[in-house]
């Protein structure tokens, strides 16, 4: 079952393996940050994610992102596709290996 970190709907939705953890700074900068928790301790690593599918509910997300950057600490910055729904903002993370964070862009 999907994580989120409170509420009813969830505010955040990520992968099983994923915690996701939204913030909106006061200069309008919407970001949530990915954590992938699947860690293998026989071979001391974490399981990359693939395809991770994202929904941020439009009660913390309330404006009209249209873009979003993904930011791994192991990767190059790169743009995710934005769906938007009357429940929020969906999007695809194509890989997560250890943790990322998504800018969404108005």
């Amino acid at each position: 079952m999907p994580r989120s970190i409170a509420g009813d709907p969830r505010p955040v939705t990520a992968g099983e393996a994923i915690w996701a953890f939204p913030r909106e700074g006061k200069a309008g900068i919407a970001v949530a940050h990915l954590v992938n928790v699947d860690y293998e301790p026989a071979s001391d690593r974490v399981m990359p994610q693939r395809h991770v599918d994202v929904t941020l509910a439009r009660s913390i997300y309330a404006r009209g992102h249209t873009q979003a950057r993904l930011y791994s600490y192991d990767g190059e910055p790169s743009n995710l596709a934005v769906a938007q729904s009357a429940e929020g903002i969906s999007l695809r993370v194509p890989e997560l290996r250890q943790r990322a964070i998504i800018r969404l862009i108005p």
